[in-house]
């Protein structure tokens, strides 16, 4: 073992800590973003005792697994995990682009618009996917708790990725763990689904700031732009150049993840 205090842990141990999260996640399965930086650090190691730096992503995703596995009941029904987008009490509409963010509520015609985090600025997939979770937070914020099923659309294939396969790289994992941290605490139900970026007109509008052209495609639209994406810890990774698929929940065939023992 390490010397106390060393901030270094060998491909075994992050292995076997993966091992138990696992075990934990058939009961918690919203919390499977507390695992993005363990995956991420031992992606294509295969020295089972070689050494590996501790990340503060790494302590920051577990700290958040953790305090949430601490006030959680540990009972799940399956009925909650499977339901009909058809049957969703609210509908969004979000999109994003370098210029702004923008999402509307279907059938109340009351709009969302908002500049770019500077932090996130150039990363579209960082923002499509912020755009999402800012919705969520808005219907927690102005629904809650009269409805209670949620369904999002976005044009962006990798946001619905993430967001189905709650799993996310690193630069993205932080709003992933935003919009659980409302699932969690309202016990909203959600899906995030895709819609072709040809209909997503008014919030292709949105997002660019074209607001002539999201009143004359929604009649009466309100549009709010005083409100703000939530303020999240941005990592000071730079932006990759293409947009990236999120880390499946899989895991790679080079990791190994080691069961907990029966004992």
């Amino acid at each position: 073992m390490p010397p106390r205090g060393s901030q270094r842990r060998s491909l075994h141990d992050f292995q076997q800590l993966a091992g138990w999260v696992i075990w934990a996640l058939n009961v918690c399965p919203l919390l499977w973003p507390g695992l993005s930086a363990v995956y991420d650090k031992t992606r294509g190691k295969i020295r089972s005792n070689g050494k590996i730096s501790i990340s503060k992503a790494a302590v920051r995703d577990l700290s958040w697994f953790a305090a949430h596995l601490k006030r959680s009941d540990g009972v799940q029904l399956l009925e909650e995990l499977d339901w009909d987008p058809c049957d969703a009490e609210v509908t969004v509409f979000c999109d994003a682009s370098l210029l702004g963010l923008g999402f509307f509520f279907d059938g109340c015609s009351m709009a969302f618009q908002a500049r770019p985090p500077s932090a996130a600025l150039q990363n579209s997939l960082a923002l499509e996917a912020l755009c999402v979770c800012w919705a969520l937070h808005e219907v927690e914020r102005l629904l809650m708790p009269v409805f209670k099923m949620v369904v999002i659309w976005t044009d962006s294939l990798d946001t619905v990725d993430i967001f189905s396969s709650l799993s996310a790289k690193p630069l993205y994992n932080e709003i992933l763990k935003s919009a659980v941290d409302v699932l969690i605490r309202t016990n909203l139900k959600l899906h995030v689904c895709h819609i072709e970026g040809r209909k997503n007109i008014v919030t292709d509008a949105l997002s660019r700031y074209l607001n002539d052209t999201a009143h004359k495609a929604c009649p009466g639209l309100y549009i709010d732009d005083s409100q703000a994406p939530p303020s999240l810890h941005w990592p000071t990774a730079a932006p990759p150049k293409r947009r990236l698929r999120s880390a499946r929940r899989v895991v790679p065939h080079n990791v190994h993840i080691i069961p907990p023992s029966s004992g």
